[in-house]
């Protein structure tokens, strides 16, 4: 008997975790009603599922174990993901990462949407790095010589990244390794600061 749906859903992942090879996404899922971060940024950004296969108009465009997994991973000096369960990061997830992942996940939607063209953007390398570069020029200044960026001018950075072929082209069997972090971040700040150029002067 529980008090709760979360009570139940919090058993299901405890019983069956030791019964069969969940995945991260079937943890989390059974955790949503316990953790109301996840439970509040499933209801704001309806495009974040637990299924990152996109089939149709309506199938999510993340899985919420990887872009949690992405979230976390760009807090870092240097971005990087792994080490953390799926089941930890959700307990880890606070209303205020839900509110500045939601603000960054509503520029990622404008920007990219679900157009076919652009599902490699949607990668973790890619999505690490661009949030890792959110958290440095829009939720803070990254030096004292640099100014925030707004989240219009944000969000039109991340549509030049679309606009780039060569970039999205060549994000094709990348992975957020050592080998190819480096380049994917030189050709992701040259985006974002041709376009602020543009737009700024600056």
């Amino acid at each position: 008997h529980f008090r709760t749906m979360a009570d139940m859903a919090d058993e299901f992942v405890e019983v069956n975790q030791h019964l069969v090879n969940l995945k991260p996404d079937d943890i989390v899922r059974g955790m949503e009603a316990s953790c109301e971060a996840i439970a509040k940024l499933r209801k704001k950004c309806a495009f974040v599922g637990y299924d990152n296969v996109p089939r149709n108009k309506r199938s999510p465009v993340i899985a919420m174990s990887q872009l949690l997994r992405c979230w976390n991973g760009s807090a870092n000096d240097t971005p990087r993901t792994g080490g953390v369960s799926a089941a930890q990061l959700a307990e880890q997830f606070t209303m205020e990462d839900c509110d500045q992942l939601a603000n960054f996940l509503d520029c990622a939607y404008t920007a990219w949407g679900r157009d076919p063209q652009n599902y490699r953007l949607w990668s973790s390398l890619n999505l690490t790095l661009c949030m890792w570069v959110y958290r440095r020029i829009h939720l803070t200044a990254y030096s004292a010589k640099t100014q925030r960026v707004d989240k219009e001018l944000f969000t039109k950075c991340l549509m030049s990244v679309s606009a780039a072929e060569l970039y999205v082209a060549w994000l094709m069997g990348r992975g957020l390794n050592t080998r190819d972090l480096a380049p994917a971040y030189a050709r992701l700040k040259g985006l974002f600061s041709g376009r602020i150029e543009s737009e700024t002067g600056k």
